[in-house]
């Protein structure tokens, strides 16, 4: 069984946002009035991040892109209409209007203050992420690749989240459940916004995409 047992990796690792390589080693943040969070990375051009994460490995990548998401956590709608400013961040990354459902957009955005390009038409829908055959690694059942650490999942109707464990075995049961971060849900809670962790049944998730490998290559291929 897969319940619960990685969790066990977050608590032992005890992972920060740039203590993989000796550039991001600190990582600063200021609450301002707003409770809006800000790291030394976001201070970055495009091109020092870029330069930045070649330096990195892609599993480093991909923590950092998990830490990146988890610092979202204090965002809460106050009354469940997208009322909070981040909200309307990450719509404007993702090019869509301020109300509208986050939860693709949240992840496009932190992707984009990460540093990495993900080939979307359309960010902001969850369809727009399984549009590229390529990418997909679980289909209904069906694998046609290995799950990593923020790869991105559909379930339900209409709904992303990314994954927060390093894999799943490929064996998984319907009934077990794996970790996820998901923005725009209410995990549980009466409040809509930005949750970790969150437990999801697998036999919920419909498909999985893999779009930090391609963004990562795209980035080293660049610089070659």
């Amino acid at each position: 069984m897969a319940k619960r047992l990685t969790y066990i990796y977050y608590l032992i690792g005890g992972i920060t946002l740039f203590g993989l390589v000796s550039f991001g080693q600190n990582v600063i943040r200021t609450e301002t009035e707003n409770r809006s969070y800000y790291t030394r990375w976001a201070e970055y051009t495009q091109p020092q991040k870029e330069n930045l994460l070649l330096l990195m490995s892609e599993s480093e990548v991909r923590k950092a892109l998990l830490d990146m998401a988890r610092k979202e956590v204090y965002v809460i709608e106050k009354t469940n209409k997208n009322d909070h400013p981040r909200i309307s961040y990450y719509n404007k990354i993702a090019r869509s209007s301020a109300h509208a459902a986050y939860c693709a957009a949240g992840q496009y955005a932190m992707a984009k203050e990460l540093g990495l390009q993900y080939n979307l038409k359309s960010p902001a829908a969850v369809r727009g992420w399984f549009t590229d055959k390529r990418t997909i690694i679980y289909n209904r059942g069906k694998w046609t690749g290995n799950a990593q650490l923020m790869d991105y999942i559909w379930i339900y109707g209409s709904h992303l989240e990314a994954l927060a464990q390093p894999n799943i075995d490929p064996d998984i049961d319907d009934d077990d459940e794996i970790l996820t971060i998901g923005f725009n849900t209410t995990a549980g809670t009466r409040k809509h916004g930005v949750h970790h962790p969150i437990w999801r049944r697998w036999g919920d998730v419909q498909l999985m995409t893999n779009q930090v490998t391609p963004a990562y290559l795209q980035l080293k291929n660049k610089y070659q």
